[in-house]
């Protein structure tokens, strides 16, 4: 990936401060490939979908990853992880998942994540959407921003 492919807005900018090139790749990759899924609306509740674990991100503010915690929150050396860029870039390219789900079951797949890492319940979900031959998700409008 070339540097002229990562360019990004200047929100997103913001966001990619402090992280490495390597993150900022990392980020555009999940981005591209449709691991947003935004599960909940007010507030935006989003899910990255990761290989080993899933995380839980409130848009622009907080994702549930060690890295955040440690880096961001507790020792303030950047503004974001990887996952929260990965947010805001996909969302630039209108690439999040959109799903409307109530609020108790947002409230089970967030569950299962703190819990256990992941969410079988959303992987079930999108499995079965997949089965049913449903390959394109309603995603947001990139009206919206990061």
């Amino acid at each position: 990936m070339d540097k002229k492919a990562l360019k990004v807005s200047q929100k997103c900018s913001k966001l990619s401060e402090g992280l490495s090139i390597n993150s900022v790749k990392k980020a555009f990759s999940a981005a591209l490939s449709g691991r947003i899924i935004r599960i909940y609306g007010e507030p935006e509740i989003l899910v990255f979908m990761g290989d080993v674990e899933d995380h839980v991100l409130v848009r622009d503010f907080y994702c549930n990853c060690k890295d955040f915690q440690i880096n961001a929150l507790i020792q303030k050396k950047r503004k974001a992880c990887y996952h929260l860029l990965a947010a805001c870039i996909a969302s630039e390219k209108n690439k999040i998942a959109f799903f409307s789900f109530d609020e108790v079951l947002a409230r089970l797949i967030v569950r299962e994540i703190i819990s256990n890492g992941k969410t079988i319940t959303l992987r079930r979900i999108l499995k079965r959407g997949q089965e049913n031959g449903e390959t394109e998700k309603e995603e947001t409008d990139s009206k919206k921003g990061c």
